[in-house]
């Protein structure tokens, strides 16, 4: 049986996802929930909602997902979750038919797996976490709540990554690597030690 699915974000991580998902059979995408003054009455031929309507859609009993990036330290994709939640919602996650996941592993909620990624055993990924297109999590690597790991890392085995943190795409994390909480590494860096919280690396 199909169900209706909401967004919340109508940016262009909205539309990489809408991909995804259009794959998923169960799943049909009956609106997006945006800001109040969006730009946009519809998105790909998706209605779009202003966020004040959030409060009827939640009482229709209705499945939501959440499409905001991550970059650097913002935290917008963060706050969302949290609002949802205040809602009691469970979020969806959505991972590409074309990635692979271990059975091992562990996925929390709200996670978005994009294409081509690879998620191998007893990996964990926390909640509100995306993972991008073309990116390697190794064994038993802990990736936190709320981070993104943009296009093309390579996280090696047994790497820790506190909450909220941003990887940059084309990143190198070592293997046996701690790194922090509200971390921003810039695209192309290779981490070779630990990494405090609070830290900008390049």
């Amino acid at each position: 049986m199909t169900k209706k699915l909401f967004i919340l974000g109508g940016g262009g991580h909205c539309l990489s996802c809408l991909d995804i998902i259009s794959s998923e059979q169960h799943l049909v995408v009956s609106g997006i929930i945006e800001r109040e003054g969006y730009h946009n009455s519809l998105l790909k031929n998706i209605p779009v909602f202003p966020e004040h309507k959030l409060n009827t859609l939640v009482n229709e009993n209705h499945l939501f997902f959440l499409a905001i990036g991550k970059i650097g330290f913002c935290t917008l994709r963060e706050q969302k979750f949290k609002l949802m939640k205040s809602f009691d919602i469970s979020l969806e996650t959505i991972i590409a038919k074309t990635s692979y996941v271990s059975s091992s592993s562990k996925i929390m909620e709200g996670v978005t797996i994009m294409h081509q990624c690879f998620v191998n055993a007893n990996a964990v990924i926390g909640k509100n976490t995306i993972i991008n297109t073309q990116s390697l999590i190794e064994h038993e690597s802990i990736i936190g709540n709320h981070c993104h790991v943009s296009t093309g890392v390579k996280i090696n085995g047994g790497v820790k990554i506190g909450d909220s943190t941003f990887i940059g795409s084309g990143c190198v994390i070592y293997e046996g690597v701690n790194i922090g909480k509200n971390v921003s590494i810039s695209a192309g860096s290779i981490v070779k030690r630990d990494l405090p919280s609070k830290t900008f690396y390049s």
